[in-house]
């Protein structure tokens, strides 16, 4: 298992706002971050090549990949434990 920490910086209107959590993966696979955001309100919308954010609900929320980095299982433990 690989575990990843993950920061999504969201954009709603003049408001600005991140999600955190952790992921894991298989062995050697690395964590798909960019898919995830793009499904992150449970549909894909496009990718705003200008902006490099996803937009939804009409481009009035946006969201980028802010921040994927690999941590160790114990430290997976602990973040779950405190974002969750």
């Amino acid at each position: 298992m690989r575990y990843w920490y993950l920061d999504i910086k969201i954009i709603n209107g003049e408001y600005e706002f991140h999600s955190r959590s952790t992921q894991k993966t298989k062995a050697k696979e690395e964590f798909d971050a960019e898919s995830y955001v793009a499904n992150f309100y449970g549909f894909e919308e496009g990718k705003n090549e200008d902006s490099g954010y996803y937009e939804f609900n009409c481009g009035n929320i946006a969201c980028k990949v802010n921040g994927l980095q690999e941590i160790t299982k114990e430290e997976y433990r602990v973040l779950n434990k405190y974002l969750w």
